[in-house]
């Protein structure tokens, strides 16, 4: 009887080990592998709001998915520097 017992705790401490690896796996490789943002994801007519979008990261993403066939709104606080990330993008 004592053995089953054993036994039972075994399997559970087992259990638990493999299900909390498989979900540390799998979170990392959600966070590194991540899902493209692309328009057959999201649609033909997509569009994406980009704010900071005259410098940095903002700008960045802004030229990354217009690359990608997004249609982009930018906004910003500077209308000198919005105007030249426009036509940039």
């Amino acid at each position: 009887m004592l053995d089953c017992l054993y036994d039972c705790v075994w399997y559970l401490g087992l259990y638990y080990v493999v299900w909390w690896t498989y979900r540390l796996i799998k979170m990392v490789v959600r966070c590194n592998a991540g899902t493209a943002a692309t328009p057959a994801r999201y649609g033909q007519d997509s569009w994406a709001v980009i704010t900071g979008a005259t410098d940095g990261i903002g700008k960045a993403a802004a030229l990354h998915l217009a690359r990608q066939g997004f249609n982009i709104v930018l906004i910003s606080r500077s209308i000198e520097k919005l105007n030249a990330t426009a036509l940039e993008v």
